[in-house]
């Protein structure tokens, strides 16, 4: 069983904008027990894939199929989506916000830190893009990062994003070149607005809470 350890680390100063909504350690178990839920994909036959967390009562869990395998090329695969839909019980209604846990494989000498940071590097190319705060979690083995971020879509508008993660040894697999681990994601994408009103600490409760099982 693993669980993400954001809970059990200190965090080190955020970076710009301490305006933005960022972690809510304030938060109440009973708030979180009233108005969130503990859910995920618990039935998958490969333990790389199976995971719970908790998430807002009034999002969805999006039924995925269980990925073949994670790709040796660095490719992502999505292994959990969580929706906030403008109708709470209409999935054909416009995405407010969503939570995508994904996995991909990463050089075993990269640290958390710089796998996530290489990680948003690729999810941008291509796109205008801005860095607005981040904050770092010291572990008594590596330091993880969290990043919130901007980026532009042509001719539609300006998203928000949260992008962290950590990375777990793979003994299962033997590689031809190169030793490599697997990275786990935890992505927020909505709009600015979503993000202050409510998406920030639906992201905030997600990754404390993920579990692998």
């Amino acid at each position: 069983m693993l669980l993400l350890v954001f809970s059990a680390v200190n965090a080190e100063e955020p970076g710009k904008d301490k305006k933005i909504p960022f972690d809510f350690p304030e938060l109440k178990q009973d708030d979180i027990a009233a108005r969130y839920h503990r859910y995920g994909y618990r039935d998958r036959k490969s333990s790389d894939f199976r995971f719970e967390m908790v998430f807002p009562k009034d999002w969805k869990i999006i039924n995925l199929k269980e990925p073949a395998e994670i790709p040796d090329n660095g490719q992502q695969v999505e292994i959990g989506v969580f929706h906030k839909y403008k109708v709470q019980d209409d999935q054909n209604s416009e995405i407010l916000a969503a939570i995508y846990v994904t996995a991909l494989r990463i050089p075993s000498d990269w640290s958390d830190a710089k796998a996530v940071e290489k990680s948003m590097e690729s999810l941008l190319k291509g796109h205008k893009s801005k860095v607005l705060k981040f904050q770092e979690y010291k572990t008594s083995n590596t330091t993880l990062k969290d990043i919130l971020f901007t980026y532009d879509i042509p001719k539609d508008k300006t998203y928000w994003a949260r992008l962290t993660g950590f990375k777990v040894k793979d003994d299962k697999r033997k590689y031809l070149i190169g030793k490599k681990d697997i990275l786990y994601l935890i992505q927020l994408h909505t709009t600015e607005k979503d993000y202050r009103a409510y998406a920030a600490e639906a992201f905030y409760v997600a990754k404390i809470s993920l579990k692998f099982l």
